[in-house]
Order: structure tokens, then sequence, then C-alpha cells
């Protein structure tokens, strides 16, 4: 594996070794193509499995950007072949409030295949359209569809196979915590029970082998539990063993503190002696130094600005800096003071990425906020990865997605847990096979 490399930290390296091995694992042989944002040559997992370094690379020539390992580590598992993606095999999921498709990414990454994917955002529906292909994906507000007719949609796309399992998570800020406006009668504290009513119609009408529900940790605060316990309760009823905790995305190897309450629904009968722990994660998290080093100045918003007119990635978009803040100094690294001028700090994790559209967090050196895609990268997102629509509505899809490492690290659980073997969708063989048969 030829790699272009200038600075090693041991926790990291160890990390990079770990993911590569696991992506070598679930496909041997797979070609990762431009896993290096600048200049590194295609990298490929040999059948000996990986190596940490190459130590015959000869140093960085002149002009070339020197890549962090940490770079390197966040890019290559993510990074497939679009005929790896377009794969029609893998085990089938169902993908509810699919937002931008971080969480998706993280289970196809994992072996797993999303058959269908709903969302009510047009700005979601078309990112995900743009990165997630061979997945039909569906407009669609699940507080006024049936669990029935989603039932029926799955089986128009899919046909008779039911999904393996049921991922996602509605939209969260009905029970964040920061939020300090909750309202009563908010129509998002429908989409709870609605959930436990699509995982009850899946599970009776086509099998359902295992769920997972995410959100943020303030749905089990006092306020919120009698909601709470009644959709776990339900989701008992239906027959799955539910596991639940608070992790912090972070420890899956993104540069970012992120705290979310994932819930794991087990079918109770298919699997009876089983009971998963969630995964907590073992990695560190990066510094925003090892994600944003390197990164050349973003091309600021202007009305009219298209898409193929930025260079190096069509989401590296800032907010033009009109406050006087970014010139008089007033800035200091790492002030959280006010929502709306936390700076970062270019040798801690960043802060959660959450953002209001006048709320993006300062960049380290403090002259500007940060560019949509590099709040992408502070996610786990790959660097191939596009997020469609305008500035305000990439915004949101970054600030609302889950990073993709956490949801590999939970599917690889899953996966395991269960037992699951390599399958194909259209009966043509597995999908390690496959992908090794195309680019070993």
């Amino acid at each position: 594996m030829r790699l272009q490399i200038t600075m090693v930290k041991a926790a990291t390296e160890r990390v990079y070794t770990r993911r590569i091995g696991a992506l070598h694992k679930a496909a041997p042989g797979l070609q990762v193509q431009n896993a290096i944002r600048w200049g590194a040559p295609d990298c490929k997992v040999s059948s000996q499995g990986p190596r940490e370094r190459d130590q015959g690379q000869g140093p960085i020539s002149a002009g070339e950007t020197p890549i962090p390992w940490a770079e390197v580590l966040m890019r290559v598992e993510m990074t497939q072949p679009a005929q790896f993606l377009a794969a029609g095999d893998g085990w089938p999921v169902l993908s509810l409030f699919s937002g931008a498709g971080g969480f998706d990414l993280g289970f196809r990454s994992a072996g797993f295949l999303p058959g269908l994917a709903v969302d009510f955002e047009p700005a979601a529906v078309e990112t995900y359209k743009k990165n997630h292909p061979g997945t039909a994906v569906d407009l669609l507000d699940l507080s006024k569809t049936k669990p029935t007719d989603l039932v029926k949609r799955w089986k128009a796309v899919m046909g008779s196979k039911g999904p393996r399992g049921i991922i996602g998570g509605p939209p969260c800020q009905a029970f964040s915590i920061s939020n300090v406006h909750q309202r009563t009668g908010d129509p998002r504290y429908k989409l709870l029970p609605r959930y436990a009513g699509i995982i009850e119609a899946f599970a009776s009408e086509l099998g359902l082998d295992f769920f997972v529900f995410e959100n943020v940790p303030g749905l089990i605060q006092v306020r919120h539990q009698r909601r709470y316990k009644l959709f776990k309760a339900r989701c008992d009823a239906a027959g799955f063993r539910v596991s639940e905790k608070v992790v912090d995305a972070g420890n899956f190897g993104i540069p970012q503190h992120r705290r979310r309450l994932i819930i794991v629904g087990i079918n109770k009968k298919r699997f009876p002696d089983l009971k998963l722990e969630v995964p907590e994660g073992d990695e560190e998290p990066l510094t925003t130094r090892a994600a944003l080093t390197g990164m050349p100045e973003p091309t600021y918003a202007r009305k009219g600005l298209k898409a193929n007119e930025v260079p190096f990635h069509p989401n590296h978009v800032a907010m033009v800096p009109r406050s006087s803040k970014f010139t008089n100094g007033q800035l200091a690294p790492g002030d959280r003071r006010g929502r709306s001028f936390r700076v970062l700090e270019w040798d801690s994790p960043s802060y959660t990425v959450a953002y209001g559209h006048r709320e993006v967090h300062i960049h380290p050196d403090r002259h500007r906020r940060l560019s949509v895609y590099e709040a992408m990268v502070l996610q786990g997102f790959p660097e191939w990865y596009e997020l469609k629509g305008t500035l305000s509505q990439q915004i949101q899809l970054v600030s609302d997605a889950l990073p993709p490492p956490l949801g590999q690290g939970i599917a690889q659980t899953i996966s395991v847990a269960l037992c699951y073997k390599p399958e194909s969708a259209n009966g043509t063989g597995g999908r390690q096979e496959r992908v090794a048969n195309q680019v070993g």
C-alpha cells in the first residue's frame, strides 16, 4: 500500500491498522480509489492484509502537501469504487429519516444494502440519490404515511424479500436538551410512536431481525420518559429485546465529540439467547488539526454560485466573514461564549457539529467560519461525498447527519452478533466474492 505520509502518531497508527484490517476482512482485494485527498496513488489492500507503512515511498516532492496520517485513516475505509457502492448485494435494510445518508454509508461499508430510504426534505433526497446509487429513495412524510403503506412500497421495490433490519431516527430537535423552547404539542413527538408502528408492521408482514434507533440523549430525560418507555414497551411487545446506550461518536475515530442515544432491538424469537451490547467505540477522538491541516481556503458563498464553480470540493463553501470579530482580535482559541462564535482549537476535537444557519463554528485560525466540507470532514464523511441543496440546506444536512464511522461500528457489531454471512440480493454470489473478482 503506497501512501505519502509525513505526520505519524502511534495512537492513530493503531486505529488506521484496525480500520484497514476490517476493510480487508470485509472485501479482500478491494481497490480503494482516490483514498488520499492530495495526489496520492490508488491504494490496494493486498491478499496478505494491510501494511502500516510503505518504507520505500521516499520524501514528498516539492509542491506536494504533506498528508497527516489521521487524514489517511479517515478516508480509506469509506472510499470505494463506484461499482462497489452500486452493487446490488448486501444484507437489505430499510432506512427511515435517512437525511444526508451518513448512517447508511456506515452500514453499507459493513456489508448492508439500504433497499429503500425515506426522508421528507427534498435536499436530503437529492443528496441521497447522488451518493447512494442503486437504492430507491422516496420523498415521504412518515407522520402522514401509514406503516402498512410503507410495507407495500418496500414490496414494490424489493419484492417479497423483507429487510434484515430498520435503521434511522426521527428529527431530534423536539428532544434536544439545547432546545429551550420545547412545546408540548410539537408534531415531531408523533414520530416516535410512528417509528414503533413501522417496526410492528414490518415484523408482522415480512419478518425483521433487528432495528437501530438513534436520537439525542435528551430523549431519556425526565420530561420525555413516558414517551420513551411507551416506545420501548411497543418494541418489546413486537418481539424485540431492546438494548440502549449513550455513546460518543468520537470514540469511533472522528474529530468531534458527539453524544447520541443508540437503541438496538433484536428479534427474541429468532435469536432467543442473544443480548447485544451497543458498542461504545474504542478509539481516541481525532483532533481538528488531524482533520483540517492543509485544507485550502474555501470559496465564499455568493448569489448564483454553482457547484462546478467551486474548486477542490463542491461543498467547500463558507459564509462571508462579515463580523468585525474576525479581524479585531476578540476571538480566542477554544472560545465557547454563546452559540454564534464558538472557536475550534487545533489540538482538540471539534465541538458537536450542530449548527443553526448563523452558528457554524469558527475555524481555528479565527478568520472565518468553517466551510460545509470542513464540517463534513469533522463528521467523518469521505472526500467523494457531496451534499446537495442551498447553503442553508447543506448546513442543516451536515448538522443532522450521523457520522458514517459510528454507523459502521454499530453495523459490524450487529452482523457479527447475528452471524450474518455474505449474500447477494440477486442470487449471483456474495458481496465478498463479487468485489474480490472485480478488483482483485
